[in-house]
Order: C-alpha cells, then sequence, then structure tokens
C-alpha cells in the first residue's frame, strides 16, 4: 500500500497541486499582510484617523444587522 501511495504522489500533478497550494497560501499571506500594514493605515491617516473594521456594505437587503 506504501508503494502504490508513493507512486501516485510522485506523479507531476500531484506535486505540482501541492507546490500550488503552498505559494497560493503563502502569496495570501504577503497580500494580507501589506494592505493591513501599509495601505489600510495610510488611507485611514488621509481619512482623517478612521476605523474602517466596522464599515460594510452590504451586498443584499435580505441581511440584518
Amino acid at each position: 500500500m506504501l508503494e502504490e501511495f508513493k507512486k501516485f504522489a510522485l506523479r507531476g500533478n500531484v506535486v505540482d497541486l501541492a507546490v500550488g497550494v503552498i505559494i497560493g497560501a503563502a502569496f495570501g499571506a504577503i497580500v494580507n499582510s501589506l494592505v493591513q500594514d501599509v495601505i489600510m493605515p495610510i488611507i485611514g491617516a488621509v481619512t482623517g484617523g478612521l476605523d474602517f473594521s466596522n464599515y460594510y456594505i452590504p451586498l443584499s437587503s435580505k441581511v440584518q444587522d
């Protein structure tokens, strides 16, 4: 069973998928950090120190507070 799993895991598509998932997760963390630590403080300073954590735009009229 272990030998069959090794054959399956070493095929190109599985390895490419794993690499893609790892790179995607790292890229998501980088973008999140950039937005939270660089872009939002600048926008907050320009708008007079507003805290954007409680602002939202409802996408549907069915959503209630």
